[in-house]
């Protein structure tokens, strides 16, 4: 009776598991069931590898994938070996650069002297090896490669579908998997080939380990899932090192998630563990056997993610501290320098690639966490909530979709599954439950495996990084809906009720017991979410305190500065040279030299202060970026410091501090600028706003908003655009630009119907400018006036732009005073720099802040050209949306 009734029990657990019940699955069942799931893979394939074909024949091909680096594979085509040119060959390079879609072979010369690959390319070699081959045998032309991609999108997809089938059945499976291949993060990333290689093994991986997890095999089937696990997880290190990451958590799952207590069956998992290492060595061997110890620069990618923007699509904010407002290599590298120049104890000259730089930035990155460790925490907590929350709506720092097919789609899924923005947490913790209901072992490994694969991302959190995991994201309600089908179906039949009922009485301790599970698996998640936050919370307040009066006690002295006006801002520049702390790395290669500016204010309300830096090379990013004070909120009238690093850099190019530029009515609440003259007391050189009552604030980050994508926002902007007619469909016959809008003086405006694959055949606003366009308000270019806007009032500015040069037109805001002939212009903080060379649209956008009424109540946009050296210039500009910030 007893064996029975647990037999039952075994039964009814398993239909609502859609797990086979030990010993009662028949062989042939699982033989059926093994047929279907590799029939729908292979429909998967099929049907992905010919929309992925359509998709990119459709928007072209405008992935960046560091192509230049790409040349043994060329010379490989030409039958030359995995090698390099050994010297400049012109139409190689051309080809490399893009500049022509195939390669002349009649340019080549006659012979051509190799050298070997340098470490990166070695790191490389498979993919190297898969453009290569590719090439070889369909000719060399970029087009030639779209079926790569799309091949690796396919594997992506039938990945997705093996990742899915551990919690639900086939059909719900390929529910999920159609959403991974219709999604529009999956769709862009697909030409930007070397980010997208990494997907469709990583989701192999968590595949592998779920299978582990769900199955606890044992003997030869364990050490089979481990050699397969470092085969997948080798020839994707091969393709992108990001796979490394992979590793450990496989390792820590065969010790403690499978063949019962850790300490059980430990020498075959110590096999296990050694099979899955040998496997991985054994198969990236290739990319790593001539490879010299080198730099790996894994720190300075990490340093990188560091900044406002990474900051700000994690949802974090509200401290008057940053490590760094410039996403910029150079600017990150003289951080670095200048931190090692004032802890080690003897300083020593390194170099940007070089083991020194990677042992300088690993020292950084910890001494930044010492300081700031609840930040560190704080930002790995966000990270695995924006994936498992938002996922799907997520598109990088700023708006990175960048043509109609993707757009389109990202707006019908807002439309369909906006609902679970953010709820869609309810719905995995939900999830977690019924697996701690069902085993800690389960529940504990599915905990770990979401925020483990989730939180690595916080290294650098952008889209290439995590856009593959948005199959989590989906996991949960599929899990859910599965488990609801089945409860469904098995109680629909009286007798299984019956059988429920009894098999509930019997065993009610069990049941009893997963609900202490449950308990249990939610006291440990907010223990280890709650306690380390909070201990380093506090040790964050101490130690940010002590070094923030470091800041406050830093010698400072008056420097004169001149005014000028830079489109109708006030320009204050050193009438001195700032003399900085001078340090030499890389001997002639690389040359910095950093020093700090100091502030003082009186805010009554949120400012910025535009930090310019100026460049010898016209072509090259320079350090400029805009400083916001925005913790003073609620503190009106109240004086701040701020500090403010400045470097000079020598490399390839000069990038130097220029000035400080403010808002014209913000000039009159300076009080002082200093240079601090010894910063060898700060060695982390940060931008600070320090306050009257700074010592009172709590000095760490917090979430500071929900989660409002601007790809949602600009298209909800449509109901209350201020802007007449900015989509540029009522364009009057015969007129040279719609109504609203304004002829430029000295460049051409035109209507044309949008090229197909950029819209959908709509009209748009055609710029285009050959010599050099006057400076000034922006009226003598194309604008629009907008009347209907508000004082001290923030805006959003939305615009989608497709530019067909390589030049980088900007687009500004103005406000307008007319008192009777004459009118004044006064640039408001609106500043939207347009990307070279997209020929698809992308969507841009930017928010600014009107001044009083005094400064006048109209608004104009205007495009405009920062330098009178980028010409040509021919750019699209549709969709121009303004609307209130709520």
């Amino acid at each position: 009776m007893t064996g029975s009734m647990t037999s039952r029990v075994g039964v009814v657990l398993s239909s609502w598991w859609n797990l086979p019940p030990p010993r009662i699955q028949k062989t042939h069942a699982r033989r059926i069931a093994t047929a279907i799931d590799i029939l729908a893979a292979l429909l998967i394939f099929v049907a992905a590898f010919v929309a992925g074909m359509s998709y990119l024949g459709r928007v072209g091909d405008y992935g960046f994938f560091y192509e230049d680096r790409f040349a043994p594979s060329v010379m490989f085509a030409l039958g030359h070996g995995m090698l390099n040119p050994a010297r400049e060959v012109k139409a190689i390079d051309q080809f490399l650069a893009r500049d022509t879609q195939e390669l002349d072979h009649n340019a080549l010369p006659a012979s051509i002297t190799t050298a070997p690959l340098y470490s990166t390319q070695e790191k490389w070699i498979y993919l190297l090896y898969i453009v290569g081959w590719t090439w070889r045998i369909f000719g060399l032309s970029w087009p030639a490669l779209m079926p790569v991609y799309v091949a690796f999108f396919a594997l992506n997809g039938v990945a997705a579908y093996a990742l899915f089938r551990l919690a639900t059945g086939p059909l719900l499976s390929l529910a999920g998997t159609a959403l991974i291949l219709s999604s529009p993060q999956t769709l862009h990333m697909i030409p930007f080939f070397r980010d997208f290689s990494k997907a469709p093994f990583i989701l192999a991986s968590l595949f592998l380990l779920g299978l582990l997890v769900k199955t606890r095999p044992r003997g030869r089937r364990l050490m089979l899932i481990a050699l397969v696990f470092g085969a997948v997880v080798g020839f994707g290190m091969s393709l992108r090192t990001d796979l490394l990451i992979c590793v450990p958590p496989a390792c820590l799952i065969i010790l403690c998630f499978i063949g019962g207590k850790p300490w059980h069956h430990w020498g075959q998992k110590c096999l296990a563990i050694g099979i899955l290492l040998v496997s991985v060595l054994a198969v990236s061997w290739p990319a790593r056997v001539r490879t010299d110890p080198g730099p790996s620069l894994i720190m300075h990618v990490i340093l990188c993610g560091q900044t406002t923007d990474f900051y700000e699509l994690l949802g974090l904010g509200d401290v008057p501290y940053t490590a760094k407002n410039v996403k910029h290599d150079y600017y990150t590298y003289s951080q670095v320098a200048m931190h090692a120049r004032y802890t080690q104890e003897e300083r020593h000259d390194f170099d940007y690639y070089t083991q020194d730089y990677d042992k300088a930035g690993l020292e950084y990155y910890f001494h930044s966490n010492r300081v700031f460790p609840a930040d560190f925490i704080t930002q790995c907590w966000a990270a695995v909530h924006q994936i498992l929350a938002y996922a799907p709506f997520l598109t990088g720092t700023g708006s990175q979709l960048r043509n109609q097919v993707v757009v389109g789609l990202y707006w019908k899924r807002w439309q369909l599954f906006g609902c679970l923005a953010g709820t869609n947490l309810v719905l995995v913790l939900l999830a977690m439950a019924l697996l701690f209901f069902r085993s800690y072992r389960t529940g504990f490994a599915a905990l770990f495996l979401a925020c483990y694969f989730t939180g690595y991302t916080v290294l650098q959190f952008e889209l290439r990084h995590f856009f593959h995991l948005e199959a989590l994201f989906w996991w949960s309600p599929l899990f859910l809906l599965a488990q609801i089908i089945y409860a469904a179906r098995f109680l629909s039949g009286r007798q299984n009720r019956e059988t429920l009922r009894k098999a509930l009485q019997w065993r009610l301790m069990d049941v009893m017991g997963g609900f202490k599970r449950i308990g249990l698996g939610a006291t440990f998640l907010g223990a280890i979410i709650m306690c380390p936050l909070a201990g380093a919370r506090a040790v964050q307040n101490v130690q940010a305190r002590a070094l923030f009066d470091r800041y406050e006690h830093l010698p400072l002295e008056p420097i004169k500065t001149g005014a000028s006006m830079k489109n109708s801002w006030q320009r204050l520049t050193p009438e001195a040279p700032i003399v900085l702390q001078d340090t030499l790395f890389g001997g002639e290669k690389h040359h910095v030299e950093a020093g700090m500016l100091a502030i003082d204010l009186r805010c009554p309300r949120k400012m910025s202060i535009q930090v310019e830096y100026k460049s010898t090379n016209p072509n090259f990013d320079s350090f400029s970026h805009v400083h916001p004070i925005e913790a003073l909120e609620g503190m009106k009238d109240a004086r701040v410091r701020v500090f403010l690093p400045i470097f000079q850099f020598y490399n390839m190019t000069d990038i130097s501090f220029d000035s400080l530029l403010f808002r014209k009515e913000d000039v009159g609440n300076i009080e002082g600028i200093y240079r601090v003259t010894d910063i060898s007391s700060v060695p982390l050189l940060m931008s600070v706003n320090l306050a009257e009552n700074w010592r009172q604030l709590n000095l760490y980050q917090r979430p500071v908003r929900h989660l409002r994508p601007a790809l949602v926002r600009g298209a909800e902007a449509e109901a209350g655009n201020l802007i007449v007619n900015g989509s540029f469909e009522e364009w009057m016959e015969g007129a040279a630009v719609p109504q609203a809008f304004l002829l430029p003086a000295t460049s051409a405006a035109f209507s044309e119907p949008e090229p197909a694959y950029t819209s959908d055949g709509d009209r748009a606003a055609w710029l285009v400018w050959t010599g050099p366009v006057r400076q000034g308000s922006g009226a003598v270019n194309f604008h629009t006036e907008v009347h209907q806007v508000q004082p001290n009032t923030t805006y959003e500015f939305f615009v989608d732009e497709a530019n067909f040069s390589n030049a980088s037109p900007r687009m500004y805001a103005w406000q307008v005073k007319i008192e009777g002939q004459k009118t004044t212009y006064t640039q408001l903080d609106l500043n939207i720099n347009f990307k070279p060379g997209i020929r698809a649209y992308e969507q841009y956008s930017d928010e600014f802040t009107t001044f009083s009424s005094e400064y006048g109540d109209t608004i104009l946009i205007a495009a405009v050209l920062p330098s009178k050296n980028e010409f040509p210039v021919s750019l699209l500009l549709d969709n121009l949306r303004l609307v209130p910030q709520e």
